[in-house]
């Protein structure tokens, strides 16, 4: 029974390559060679997929199946927008990476791990969105950090691990810190928290020099 499946699958493979190749041939479709290799990750990483599905005791399908369906969706955006498509092709296979540890925690709750690299994934993927697909006019270093502080942070408010994790709260802290700082330094919001600061420091001590002191 396995066999058949296998030679059908194989068969049908070889036909729509045929297909595609024809078409390209004739001048019907562009880069039929380029579809199909997306077809063929997609229907790869499909086939690890459908392993977790069929029994979520093999949690590790997940990995390599999302990475197949990202490097398949990113074949097939590229070939749909051959313009524009690699400037969002590096966020969308960051972003299949990540699906695949948050589906890893969401099937497993007893371990803290996935959260992690779904959560530095995340952000990686939302970076080079905004680096290459939207061009944001500011350093989004500080929106990397943002997002590895909130991955502690997500990583301390939820169970994971059989508890808590109240360790994380103390790395959360110091790269959300680290982002605002950066955020606030690269921005225009500068030129006005700089004087802003200094006009606060010199109030301050003006005050402690005028305060009258206490006797004794």
């Amino acid at each position: 029974m396995e066999n058949t499946r296998t030679r059908m699958a194989l068969g049908a493979l070889l036909v729509g390559a045929g297909i595609l190749v024809l078409l390209q041939n004739l001048g019907v479709i562009r880069s039929g060679l380029e579809l199909l290799w997306s077809v063929c990750f997609l229907a790869a990483g499909g086939i690890f997929t459908f392993v977790f599905l069929n029994d979520r005791k093999n949690w590790w399908a997940v990995i390599p199946g999302f990475t197949l369906l990202g490097i398949g969706a990113l074949i097939l955006l590229n070939w749909a927008l051959p313009i524009s498509g690699g400037r969002w092709g590096g966020g969308l296979f960051l972003g299949a990476l990540a699906a695949a540890f948050w589906v890893i925690y969401a099937n497993r709750r007893d371990q803290w791990w996935p959260i992690v690299p779904g959560g530095v994934l995340l952000t990686l993927a939302l970076v080079t969105v905004l680096d290459e697909g939207v061009g944001v006019g500011f350093d989004t270093g500080s929106i990397f950090m943002l997002g590895l502080g909130a991955t502690f942070l997500v990583l301390y408010l939820l169970p994971a691990g059989g508890g808590k994790q109240a360790w994380a709260v103390y790395p959360a802290v110091i790269l959300i810190a680290i982002g605002v700082i950066v955020a606030i330094a690269s921005s225009s919001l500068m030129r006005f928290v700089g004087p802003l600061a200094l006009v606060a420091a010199g109030i301050y001590l003006v005050y402690r020099a005028a305060r009258p002191k206490r006797a004794g």
